[in-house]
């Protein structure tokens, strides 16, 4: 696919795996064996064109890119320099920030992009969207078609597209989740000294099964050595952070390694046989897949 690079695992939270040549440890497994290659963060998490939209005007074509997550990202960065190097949960402009982030991952995957819009073509090949259209008679212009289902069938696909935009920016900003994830309890982990550092992949959250119970909880890696624990009470995150810690970098790494689609990374390929032993089964991670 040709276009713009759009990264859907931001060079900024990558940046956090890269060593002092600027380049981190990715895993792939693009035939039948897995390779680490080190890269730059630039260089990988990204499909070119992926939020690209088709059949607008060229200043539109890379707008959820260039403005929606290009802000979106440089306010998570604020909100995670703050989690590294002042070792504090941030100020609630901040966490909300860090809340919108999270979301986005959650949507701007290539898997997450094409849900939405097989949402968005169903709704437009449905009836519904002809309720929008009663008003056509007095609204057509004089080269529109006669009807509005011939406005319609000539227009579609051009309408889904704008309207992806719409719809990408809103479930990447739902106050429901975000509110949510606002009220609960979060808690910063530091891991030092362990044998084996902390993973994070082209899925890097680790989460219950919906967030509304009493037990849920929400997890992220924030570097090699942090963790970011969301949980609905502090109980729940003691007891989801109460492990011993190679224990919890363990389960963790595996967590990673099992649910990645295509890319797992770490700081170095010490991690080779055990992401060869993983990468591929991509079990679920979140409750919209």
């Amino acid at each position: 696919m040709s276009g713009q690079k759009h990264h859907y695992i931001p060079e900024f939270y990558l940046k956090q795996w890269a060593g002092p040549d600027g380049r981190l440890c990715e895993y792939a497994r693009p035939y039948d064996k897995v390779k680490a290659q080190m890269k730059h963060p630039g260089g990988t998490g990204y499909v070119r064109g992926l939020y690209t939209l088709k059949g607008v005007p060229p200043e539109l074509e890379d707008a959820f890119e260039n403005q929606f997550l290009s802000i979106a990202d440089g306010t998570a960065a604020v909100a995670l320099r703050i989690m590294l190097d002042g070792r504090k949960i941030p100020p609630m402009r901040e966490k909300w920030a860090w809340v919108r982030f999270i979301l986005t991952l959650m949507h701007r995957n290539p898997e997450g992009v094409a849900r939405n819009f097989e949402k968005l073509k169903a709704y437009f090949d449905g009836a519904g969207v002809r309720e929008l259209l009663k008003d056509y008679d007095k609204l057509k212009q004089k080269d529109d078609p006669p009807t509005a289902e011939e406005w319609l069938e000539k227009n579609k696909d051009r309408v889904a597209e704008i309207s992806k935009l719409e719809v990408m920016a809103n479930v990447m900003q739902s106050e429901l989740v975000g509110n949510r994830l606002l009220s609960m309890y979060w808690h910063l982990g530091r891991f030092e000294n362990l044998k084996h550092t902390i993973l994070t992949s082209d899925r890097p959250i680790i989460m219950t099964n919906g967030l509304r119970a009493d037990d849920s909880h929400m997890v992220m890696a924030l570097s090699p050595k942090h963790m970011l624990c969301i949980a609905a009470t502090e109980k729940v995150a003691h007891d989801v952070t109460s492990m011993p810690p190679a224990e919890i970098v363990e389960t963790w790494n595996d967590r990673m390694a099992r649910q990645a689609r295509m890319f797992v990374y770490g700081q170095n390929d010490r991690h080779l046989r055990f992401v060869e032993n993983r990468l591929g089964e991509k079990i679920v991670w979140s409750p919209f897949e």
